[in-house]
C-alpha cells in the first residue's frame, strides 16, 4: 500500500519516492495545484518503470491519492465543523445522543416471554369435551372450571385447609399437624 505525505522537498522538486521497509512512501510538496500534482505522480510512476526508485503502478498510486484526498476532506469537514458555532451544536448533539442511547440499552432490560404452545384462547377454537359431557359440566361429574383458574377451597372450622382442598390441591408446608390444637372438634 502506497501511503502519500507531505514534506518540503528540494528546490524545483515537487514529488519524490522513498522506500519505507516495503511500502513506498511518495513525499508531495504542499500547496501543489491539482495539474502539478497529478504530473509529478505521473513523472514517478514513469521513471519507476525505468528502475529508478521503488516500482509505482499507476492503480496503486491512483488509490493512494483517493485516501489523501478522502482523508484531506475529512480532516476539513471536521475543522469547519469545530469552528462553526453551529457544528459545534451538531456535533454536541450527535455526542448527547450517543451517550442518552448508551444509557439507554444498558439500563433497561428487555425480556422476551414464551408464547403457548396451543392457539389463542379467542381464535374460535372450541373447548375441548370428551364424548358424553353435557355442556357447562365438567365430565367427573361437578361444575366445570375454565381453563388456567383452581377450583374454589372450602374449609370447614377446625380442619386443616390440605385435608379439605381435595385431590388436586398442593399441600402445605407447615406440616400435616392440622390447626395445631390436641383436641378433636
Amino acid at each position: 500500500m502506497i501511503k502519500i505525505r507531505y514534506a518540503d522537498l528540494p528546490q524545483g522538486l515537487h514529488a519524490q519516492v522513498r522506500a519505507d521497509g516495503r511500502r513506498p512512501v511518495i513525499y508531495l510538496l504542499p500547496g501543489l495545484s491539482p495539474a502539478q500534482r497529478r504530473d509529478a505522480l505521473r513523472r514517478l510512476i514513469r521513471t519507476s518503470r525505468q528502475g529508478y526508485g521503488p516500482r509505482l503502478r499507476a492503480p496503486a498510486v491512483a488509490a493512494a491519492v483517493a485516501r489523501d484526498v478522502t482523508k484531506a476532506t475529512t480532516r476539513n469537514s471536521l475543522a469547519a465543523i469545530r469552528c462553526h458555532p453551529a457544528g459545534s451544536a451538531a456535533l454536541a448533539a450527535v455526542v448527547a445522543a450517543a451517550v442518552v442511547c448508551y444509557a439507554f440499552f444498558v439500563t433497561v432490560t428487555v425480556r422476551f416471554s414464551p408464547r403457548p404452545a396451543g392457539p389463542p384462547a379467542g381464535v374460535g377454537a372450541a373447548p375441548f369435551r370428551s364424548a358424553g359431557a353435557e355442556p357447562g359440566r365438567s365430565p367427573g361429574g361437578g361444575a366445570s372450571v375454565p381453563p388456567g383458574t383452581q377450583p374454589a377451597v372450602t374449609v370447614k372450622h377446625g380442619a386443616s385447609p390440605a385435608a379439605s382442598a381435595g385431590p388436586h390441591s398442593r399441600p402445605s408446608r407447615a406440616g400435616s399437624s392440622g390447626s395445631g390444637s390436641s383436641g378433636s372438634g
